[in-house]
């Protein structure tokens, strides 16, 4: 990143953390738990959107400390990258001032990395009769909110978009309507 964005981008970058809103670094951790409280309730719905992962992903890593001298090299690598994905993601959003729902999307593909982890765990404990069908619970539990929240978004949709481009072409070629 910093070769290829970085360093070219240079001056845009310092323009953009210009008018980024500045915050103080916490200093305690009575600070960073101040910091963090209201954010939780307050990502435009991000992280509730989120919670199955972060369930699974707790799980994930649980089961990966608890196996953790029978994991291999490459697999304590992935799980580290992802935990260390997680919490750099996380302690951005703590720090900064300006926190969009979007900017939790970065943080999912980690998240789902040691979900999948925490998921394979649970799986292995199911009979083996029923691991399909826990499998498919799982993950319909795990969309179903975002389904849910599409599928309200959609049925409240309006069909005025047609009639606002009409409006805004009528004001581009004949101007303002007089009064």
């Amino acid at each position: 990143w910093v070769v290829l964005i970085g360093l070219p981008n240079q001056h845009a970058i310092e323009l953009l953390l210009h008018w980024w809103p500045q915050k103080p670094l916490p200093r305690t951790l009575l600070d960073w738990i101040i910091r963090v409280r209201p954010y939780l309730p307050a990502s435009d719905g991000a992280n509730l959107l989120a919670l199955p992962l972060y369930v699974t992903a707790t799980v994930g890593v649980a089961m990966a400390w608890t196996r953790r001298r029978t994991q291999e090299r490459g697999q304590w690598m992935l799980i580290g990258a992802a935990i260390g994905w997680v919490v750099l993601g996380i302690g951005f959003l703590v720090l900064t001032a300006y926190r969009p729902n979007r900017y939790v999307v970065p943080l999912l593909p980690p998240l789902a990395m040691l979900g999948g982890i925490g998921v394979a765990w649970l799986l292995e404990r199911c009979p083996a009769g029923a691991r399909r069908f826990a499998a498919i619970a799982f993950v319909a539990a795990l969309v179903a909110p975002g389904v849910v929240l599409w599928g309200g978004w959609a049925s409240m949709a309006s069909s005025r978009l047609p009639a606002i481009q009409d409006e805004l072409l009528e004001l581009m070629n004949d101007g303002p309507a007089a009064e």
